[in-house]
């Protein structure tokens, strides 16, 4: 069944507004230059046309002042033209961002999931000719039987909660082909998955962050990893377990985002950030290749973490699990 999706779609407009109002106030201020000069113009020929100067010889209608009037208007039409323009090329880039190729080749592959009031992220894991199978965390997915799924232009769909993982905090859900628009599925790619594995990973190596907290495809940030094989627990989500350590920026909606590496291949899905009850069982080195430092870290229960309960780290599960 598809679901209607206009109700979120006004959200994302709504973002543009501010950009929209500034982008008319330029044009505006343009157009009323436009037509001073023209006005201005017009007067100056009135005004000059059949006088006499003193010498009783006919004038040629010039008027010194008007004329540096109207030439101070038209430098102002020239400036808000030009910023206009500027404006117009900033909006460009931000709609295609040079800077980040990899974000506009992930975006088709990234979804927001909705279960009742709870929301997430998710990637699209994979297609064929009779689905849609959508990956994102357990502990949201298993809150009801289905979801609605949002790709990355706006489209709602109904998907079907079909596997929860028992060891991991993983799950899939699936959308039937024979239900959605042929436009929207060739308009989405599923993720490229690493064919590295653990010891193939590189501890410091960047990483990308790509997620729906705000809204569909919203949220793209940048970090690294820190250790690819940690036991991890927290009681409030899920119990121990293999996980991915990674350094990044991440909220609550971020869940189920995909991890990739540099090349945008799918190395893990957000799980959490750290929280107050979480608990790490493993003794693990962090390694930031941007600062060349590394620190020793042994955290074994609540008591010993809670000092830095801020810092940018959170949990993945490593695509090995999956």
């Amino acid at each position: 069944m598809r679901v209607v999706g206009i109700g979120k779609k006004v959200e994302m407009i709504g973002l543009e507004e501010k950009q929209i109002e500034k982008r008319i106030g330029l044009r505006t201020t343009a157009i009323s230059v436009k037509a001073g000069i023209a006005c201005l113009s017009c007067l100056l020929l009135l005004s000059g046309c059949g006088k006499q100067n003193n010498m009783g010889e006919a004038s040629d209608g010039s008027n010194p002042a008007a004329e540096s009037l109207i030439s101070s208007l038209a430098e102002e039409e020239h400036a808000s033209e030009e910023q206009s323009e500027e404006l117009q090329m900033d909006e460009k880039q931000k709609e295609n961002p040079q800077k980040e190729p990899l974000r506009e080749t992930l975006r088709p592959s990234i979804v927001r999931i909705e279960v009742n009031e709870y929301f997430g992220s998710g990637v699209i894991w994979d297609i064929d000719d009779e689905k849609i199978t959508i990956l994102s965390c357990r502990h949201l997915l298993e809150k009801d039987n289905t979801c609605d799924v949002i790709f990355f232009e706006g489209e709602y769909y109904r998907a079907t909660v079909n596997e929860l993982s028992e060891d991991y905090d993983i799950g899939y859900a699936e959308i039937p082909i024979r239900e959605m628009d042929r436009e929207d599925v060739l308009s989405l790619k599923k993720v490229t998955r690493t064919s590295r594995t653990a010891e193939q990973m590189i501890k410091g190596e960047n990483v990308v962050i790509f997620g729906s907290m705000d809204y569909v495809a919203a949220n793209y940030c940048q970090g690294y990893l820190m250790d690819t094989d940690v036991t991890v627990e927290i009681p409030s989500l899920f119990s121990a377990q293999s996980m991915m350590v990674c350094y990044g920026e991440i909220d609550a909606g971020m869940s189920g985002s995909g991890v990739f590496d540099e090349k945008g291949s799918l190395i893990g899905i957000v799980s959490a950030g750290k929280t107050s009850d979480w608990k790490i069982h493993t003794e693990y080195t962090v390694e930031n290749n941007t600062e060349n430092n590394t620190e020793n870290n042994t955290e074994n229960n609540i008591e010993n973490n809670t000092e830095d309960i801020d810092s940018p780290i959170f949990v993945a599960v490593p695509i090995w699990h999956m």
